[in-house]
């Protein structure tokens, strides 16, 4: 008899299917955004919700809203590190970032309770992350 194993890469990480990458996110509220910015690569915290597959997050005026004004491909990242059970987790979203501007989709937004990350009253715009690739792995802590 063959015991199906569950995919692995080439270092013995457990591969994550799309489905649990999605749950992971959606249990996720921080991560990072990394996009290249004047030639340098940039990673900034962001707090997100996922409308269905898509992560959405605000963003004031700076690099972050320059990058999806231009509809550049950015890297959203969120982690967990359970100590208790001994498991890491990491899934990255890859695709071009737009500024929302639809009535529609901003109150969908609205509903998904994504804090922001500074409590101030700057003006801000949602950002979609339109995904191209999910990937995700996980890890037994040693």
């Amino acid at each position: 008899m063959t015991i199906a194993r569950e995919p692995t890469d080439r270092r013995g990480l457990r591969v994550l299917p799309y489905a649990e990458c999605l749950l992971l996110l959606r249990h996720a509220r921080t991560g990072r955004v990394g996009f290249v910015h004047d030639g340098e690569p940039e990673i900034l915290p962001v707090t997100f919700g996922l409308d269905a597959d898509a992560p959405v997050f605000r963003s004031t005026w700076g690099s972050k809203l320059e990058a999806a004004a231009a509809n550049r491909v950015v890297a959203l990242e969120a982690d967990a590190v359970d100590r208790a059970t001994r498991r890491a987790w990491s899934v990255v979203v890859k695709g071009p970032a737009t500024v929302v501007y639809d009535d529609d989709d901003i109150a969908r937004y609205e509903l998904l309770g994504v804090e922001r990350w500074v409590r101030d009253n700057a003006e801000s715009f949602w950002v979609r992350v339109s995904p191209e690739t999910v990937t995700g792995r996980e890890l037994d802590l040693l």
